[in-house]
């Protein structure tokens, strides 16, 4: 969990793990020091159109962003250990602005939607990643 703790203690991120609204799964995200530790979770939670979108997303196009579901604390810290590219500063902008773009396009309705279909450069992994 090197890579965790190194973007938890040197670079001031944020670590948050949640339940899964419907079942016995969990979430756990690692986010830039902008409070979208609480949104993220509250979107995924919030309203069916919103929070299936968000999950959607996650599942797609933004897959690379570090925020993962398991069944236990040790599988979700292993697959956000290996999402997590702690020396590589494209990446870590690219998930402030994703992360960002995210909480602007949410509208509790098809906001997020809408901007992935429109091709938002924010929401979308950098090609030189």
């Amino acid at each position: 969990m090197e890579a965790l703790q190194t973007l938890i203690i040197k670079h001031s991120w944020d670590l948050h793990v949640w339940r899964e609204r419907y079942g016995n799964g969990l979430y756990a995200m690692i986010a830039p020091p902008m409070g979208c530790v609480n949104e993220i979770p509250d979107i995924s939670t919030g309203s069916d159109i919103e929070a299936l979108e968000l999950q959607f997303y996650l599942n797609d196009e933004g897959s690379w962003l570090p925020v993962v579901r398991g069944n236990n604390l040790e599988d979700v810290f292993k697959e956000l250990e290996q999402k997590t590219m702690v020396d590589n500063d494209t990446w870590k902008q690219a998930v402030y602005d994703a992360f960002e773009c995210i909480f602007e396009e949410s509208d509790h309705h098809y906001g997020l939607r809408v901007a992935i279909d429109n091709k938002v450069p924010a929401l979308f992994k950098p090609s030189e990643l």
